[in-house]
């Protein structure tokens, strides 16, 4: 097999498709590459957002039950029970 003008034309042409091709996949990969990065920053914020979220949902459900056993109707009663005595002690100290 003998190179000839037209082989060496082909294989030349054939090298340069297979560079530029080359060429056009790492641009592409860079692309891609700096597009994961952008994603992994916004996963990395939204993480950070909702753990901050759940931190107030914590915090608020804890104020939640401490108002909830406030305002217990046992509770309610008791107190209004131990005021009523208090009334009532008030009342016989202002009678004498």
């Amino acid at each position: 097999m003998e190179l000839t003008t037209s082989n060496l034309i082909s294989l030349a042409a054939m090298v340069a498709a297979i560079i530029g091709s080359a060429a056009v996949a790492k641009f592409k990969l860079n692309t891609i590459s700096e597009q994961v990065k952008t994603l992994f920053k916004c996963k990395t914020d939204m993480d950070h957002r909702l753990d901050l979220m759940e931190s107030s949902a914590t915090l608020i459900e804890h104020r939640l039950s401490i108002i909830t056993g406030i305002l217990s109707p046992d509770n309610l009663d008791k107190h209004s029970r131990e005021v009523a005595v208090i009334k009532n002690e008030i009342d016989h100290l202002k009678k004498r």
